[in-house]
């Protein structure tokens, strides 16, 4: 039989009372809430800075905001992707170093600084 029809595969009666109807463990959620914030935080920053840029660019002269307009996405562009690559090397390295493995993790620690 296999584990999706095997009753003892689902879970003792106090578990699937503490778990809401849809499936879905709070816990779960707010680990990955409290993970992410940092990350959705930067982001927001980063926002806030090109918002700030583009005001005092356009006190300043319309050429100065015309320039910003046209580099901003560049920038944000080389923002998003160095943000992918830092969090794609914090997952590599993290895991390294959970499974033990230093010589691995300070492996992808060199390769993503170089």
């Amino acid at each position: 039989m296999s584990e999706a029809g095997n009753p003892s595969a689902l879970g003792s009666a106090e578990e699937s009372a503490v778990r809401p109807r849809d499936g879905h463990d709070p816990s779960v959620l707010r680990a990955v809430v409290r993970l992410a914030w940092p990350a959705i935080a930067q982001q927001l920053l980063y926002t806030l800075l090109f918002l700030t840029d583009r005001i005092m660019l356009g006190h300043h002269s319309p050429e100065a905001l015309a320039a910003m307009q046209v580099g901003g996405p560049l920038i944000w562009s080389l923002f998003s992707v160095m943000g992918a690559f830092s969090a794609g090397t914090v997952a590599v390295v993290g895991r390294a170093i959970g499974g033990g493995d230093r010589r691995r993790a300070a492996a992808a620690l060199r390769a993503s600084l170089g």
